[in-house]
């Protein structure tokens, strides 16, 4: 668990399924990431694929809370991708209603001093509110695509 002045990063447990299903379920969360909304199936091998993280790599996906409510996931994991193969991947999401208030900079800044190391990340061209992060935590653009831009940042 790690904690900042207004966060709280923990793992993820069986029963932040239906927060993380509001999440992903949603046609703006996964406009850029995916382009369809997941299915509560998905959601659930999601939710066991960043637990199966934490005990393979001891890191992976973490549940962001605010006020004791759920905003957002972030976390570094392995995702063993066809056309990327990138170690160290770091990503965001966060509900939209919680969404400009610095809150997925925040987290995404306590996340990466604790895991030290240099990360990299895939983000879609159009996504500027992820780029604008992006580049706010340290990383730069080291390849382009029409799909996809991958990111890195140094520890």
């Amino acid at each position: 668990m790690l904690h900042t002045t207004r966060l709280t990063l923990r793992l993820h447990r069986p029963d932040d399924l239906e927060d993380s299903l509001a999440l992903w379920s949603h046609p703006e969360t996964t406009r850029y990431i995916g382009g369809l909304p997941l299915t509560r199936e998905q959601v659930w091998a999601r939710l066991l694929r960043h637990l199966g993280h934490w005990q393979v790599y001891g890191y992976g996906y973490m549940v962001v809370s605010y006020q004791d409510q759920f905003v957002g996931e972030v976390g570094i994991a392995e995702f063993k991708r066809d056309h990327h193969q990138l170690q160290h991947e770091a990503g965001w999401v966060f509900r939209r209603d919680f969404q400009g208030q610095g809150l997925a900079y925040e987290a995404m800044h306590k996340l990466l001093q604790w895991f030290a190391r240099p990360t990299d990340c895939i983000i879609h061209p159009e996504n500027e509110a992820s780029l604008k992060l992006a580049h706010k935590l340290g990383y730069t653009i080291t390849q382009r695509s029409e799909k996809n831009l991958v990111l890195h940042r140094h520890q």
